[in-house]
């Protein structure tokens, strides 16, 4: 009969399947963004029974690296993201921007006494929420969008499953107009998802997320609807 043959089969010592890796794999070694330049160490990450990435709210995140200057200082640009929530979120965040410290750090901290809502934070210095929560167990398409210099209402758009949020519908939980500079391609910023910042080791949130994007521009209304609907069919 025929014949088949194996070339350097890769046993797994996980109980889930990864990527195929032509050579020796590290234990930190992670993936690749859309752009192929930067590594996403994929380390202090857990996963379901599908392999799929997880947050667990208390020590896992994905940490990526960027070398590029075009997030620094107050830049202009927007994040996308499918999540489900898992758990409460509360004095945590699932996705950051630059590093820690006041006005050196964007990211979806969610406030205590707002918890679960969806939120945007400038590191300790203003935050404001759309007044609608992370629906628990269930996928929603969240896009923050930074439309201009600045951090207020009136330069912030919170999309929502294509509805926007922006000036009298944010709730300013504290501050009301700053000027962020971002720190993203300092060594060891860069973009984290799972907690609120690359180089803290606190403030977490718990949930899934198979699609987050980050762009250097802002996204029009028309855009965000556009990648709400190519999308929404995907996470019923």
């Amino acid at each position: 009969g025929d014949k088949i043959y194996f070339t350097a089969p890769q046993f797994e010592q996980k109980g889930h399947a990864t990527q195929f890796v032509n050579g020796t794999r590290s234990t930190t070694q992670g993936l690749l963004d859309l752009t192929k330049n930067e590594t996403i160490t994929l380390s202090n990450m857990s996963y379901d029974s599908n392999a799929q990435m997880v947050f667990d709210g208390t020590d896992d995140y994905a940490a990526i690296p960027y070398s590029s200057t075009d997030l620094d200082g107050d830049a202009i640009f927007s994040v996308e993201a499918i999540i489900k929530r898992t758990g409460t979120m509360s004095n945590g965040g699932i996705w950051g921007i630059g590093g820690d410290g006041t006005a050196a750090g964007i990211n979806g901290y969610v406030y205590p006494s707002a918890p679960n809502k969806i939120t945007i934070d400038l590191w300790g210095t203003a935050t404001f929420h759309a007044g609608v929560d992370y629906p628990l167990n269930e996928y929603v398409h969240v896009t923050w969008v930074k439309t201009t210099t600045g951090f207020s209402t009136s330069t912030i758009i919170i999309y929502v499953n294509g509805v926007a949020y922006t000036g009298s519908n944010l709730t300013v939980m504290r501050g009301s107009s700053h000027t962020p500079n971002l720190n993203t391609s300092t060594s060891g910023k860069g973009i984290v998802i799972g907690r609120v910042g690359p180089a803290t080791n606190l403030y977490y949130a718990p949930g899934e997320m198979p699609i987050f994007k980050v762009y250097n521009k802002a996204l029009t209304a028309s855009e965000v609807l556009q990648n709400y609907n190519a999308f929404k069919s995907r996470f019923a």
